[in-house]
C-alpha cells in the first residue's frame, strides 16, 4: 500500500516494512521496532526491557562491542536504541550509500546478539547509573512520577528504566528468556526514511524473517486512571510537580483534539499557563503541558516547579485558567495561533530523515496505521472552538485531576481546586 511517499508492505515472513522516500535526502535512518517495552516485563523484574536494549549492543554472533560501533562510524553513522512501555526501538542514522553496511549490523544485534554473562554485570552497573542520575534530575523524574501515580498498579505506571531492587533482581537467565518470548518476527517493524527506496529496504529486512517464531501476544487491558493528589517526598524547600488528565490513545479520532487543547493551556511562551502563572504571577520559572498517547491509553500532564509556599496558590490559579477556559471559551485569534504554533513546531521537526522515522514507527507500532504528513495538518485545520471545548469539559474534571509532587510534604485543600 502507499499513500504519497509512505509505502507499507510486508516480507515473506510477515514483518511489516514502512518506509517514506526523501528523493532529495543524502541520509537515512533505518529502525527495527519491537512490539515489547516496559508493559511487558514480568511482575517484580521492571527495566528489563530496558536492559536487554543495553545488552544487545555488547555483541553478536559476528561483531565485537567495539567492532559494531567502528563499522557503523565507518559507514557515516550512529546507532543507537530506547525503551518506551509498549516497544523498544533499535536505529541507525546513516549515509544513504552506506544504507547496506549499517543495516548489516542493526539486523545483527536484532536478530543474533550473544547475551554474555561478562556483559551482563557490566551492563548492570550501566543501567544503574543510569537510574541514579535520573534520580538526581527531579525536572525528569517528575515525569515518571506522574505517570506512577496516575496508572498506579498496572504495567503502564512503572518507569522504563526499572528501580535499584528490579534491576538487581533480573538473572541472565531472565533476560534471554524475555528475548526469546518477544524478539520474533511477529513482533518486529521495520522503518525507513530518507534516500532511500522501498524495495531496498524490504530486501533488507528478510534477514529478520528467519528468526525463531516463539513471539507470545501481548494479553492486556487498558489502566484504570487514579484522582489523587499523592506525595512522593524530596528534601529541600523546591516542590517538582506534575498535574493531568487521562486522555485518549493513539488511534482515538480525538488526539489531535486533546493536542491542541494541551498546547493552548500550556505550549509556548503565549500559552494561558505561562501568561497567567509565571508572566502575570511570578509563581514558576517554567509550566508547560505535555499530550501522551500508547495503544489503549492516553493522558494530559501539566509540568512546573515552585517552592512549597507557593504550591497552593499556584494550583489555585491553574484551577481558575481551567474555569476560565471552560466558562468563556477561547479568545479571538487563539485557536488559529495554536494552529500554526503546532503546523511550525511538526514541520520544522521533520526537517530530519531521523525524526520523520520516528514519527512513522511509533504511528504504526500504536495504531497499525501511517498518516501522512499533509493528512495530520489537515486534520488539525479543521478542528473547531467547539471540538475543544467538548474535550476540555469531559478531561478537565476536579474528580479526574491526579496531582503528583515530589517535594516536602505540604496541607493541601483539594476541595479548593473547583473548575
Amino acid at each position: 500500500m502507499r499513500k504519497g511517499e509512505i509505502s507499507i508492505s510486508r516480507t515473506e515472513g510477515g514483518i511489516p516494512v514502512v518506509v517514506e522516500t526523501v528523493s532529495s535526502s543524502s541520509s537515512v535512518a533505518l529502525a527495527v521496532y519491537v512490539n515489547a517495552g516496559s508493559r511487558n516485563e514480568p511482575t517484580g523484574k521492571a527495566g528489563m526491557a530496558h536492559l536487554l536494549e543495553h545488552m544487545v549492543f555488547r555483541g553478536t554472533k559476528n561483531f565485537t562491542s567495539r567492532q559494531i560501533s567502528e563499522r557503523i562510524e565507518d559507514a557515516g553513522g550512529e546507532l543507537n536504541g530506547f525503551t518506551g512501555k509498549e516497544f523498544t526501538c533499535f536505529y541507525s542514522s546513516i549515509l544513504k550509500e552506506t544504507f547496506e553496511n549499517a543495516g548489516e549490523i542493526l539486523g545483527e544485534i536484532v536478530a543474533s546478539p550473544i547475551l554474555a554473562e561478562d556483559s551482563f554485570s557490566l551492563e548492570k552497573q550501566i543501567v544503574t547509573q543510569e537510574v541514579s542520575m535520573l534520580l538526581n534530575e527531579p525536572e525528569s523524574y517528575i515525569h515518571y512520577l506522574f505517570t506512577q501515580a496516575i496508572w498506579d498498579g498496572h504495567p503502564m505506571s512503572i518507569p522504563e528504566a526499572g528501580d535499584f531492587d528490579t534491576i538487581g533482581s533480573i538473572s541472565l537467565v531472565d533476560l534471554k528468556n524475555f528475548y526469546a518470548s518477544n524478539y520474533s518476527p511477529e513482533k518486529l517493524i521495520v522503518v525507513a526514511s530518507g534516500g532511500v527506496e522501498e524495495k531496498k529496504v524490504e530486501e533488507w529486512a528478510t534477514c529478520l524473517d528467519s528468526m525463531p517464531r516463539v513471539a507470545r501476544i501481548n494479553d492486556q487491558l487498558p489502566p484504570s486512571s487514579k484522582a489523587d493528589i499523592r506525595f512522593f517526598p524530596r528534601e529541600g524547600d523546591q516542590a517538582y510537580v506534575g498535574l493531568g488528565f487521562p486522555g485518549v490513545a493513539a488511534g482515538d479520532p480525538a488526539r489531535q483534539i486533546q493536542r491542541m487543547l494541551g498546547a493552548l493551556i500550556g505550549a509556548g511562551m503565549s500559552s494561558r499557563l505561562f501568561q497567567k502563572v509565571r508572566e502575570e504571577e511570578g509563581l514558576v520559572y517554567s509550566i508547560y503541558s505535555i499530550s501522551k498517547h500508547y495503544s489503549d491509553c492516553g493522558n494530559m500532564g501539566i509540568y512546573f516547579s515552585c517552592s512549597k509556599d507557593k504550591l497552593a496558590r499556584v494550583l489555585e490559579s491553574i484551577s481558575s485558567e481551567f474555569s476560565l477556559l471552560k466558562r468563556e471559551g477561547l479568545e479571538l485569534g487563539e485557536l488559529d495561533r495554536v494552529k500554526r504554533l503546532i503546523k511550525g513546531a511538526t514541520v520544522r521537526r521533520l526537517e530530519s530523515t531521523e525524526n520523520r522515522m520516528f514519527r512513522i514507527g511509533e504511528a504504526f507500532a500504536m495504531t497499525g496505521k501511517v498518516k501522512t504528513i499533509e493528512e495530520m495538518i489537515q486534520e488539525m485545520e479543521e478542528i473547531t472552538q467547539d471540538q475543544i471545548l467538548a474535550i476540555a469539559e469531559e478531561m478537565i474534571r476536579p474528580q479526574k485531576m491526579c496531582v503528583a509532587i515530589h517535594g516536602p510534604v505540604v496541607d493541601l485543600d483539594r476541595d479548593a481546586l473547583d473548575f
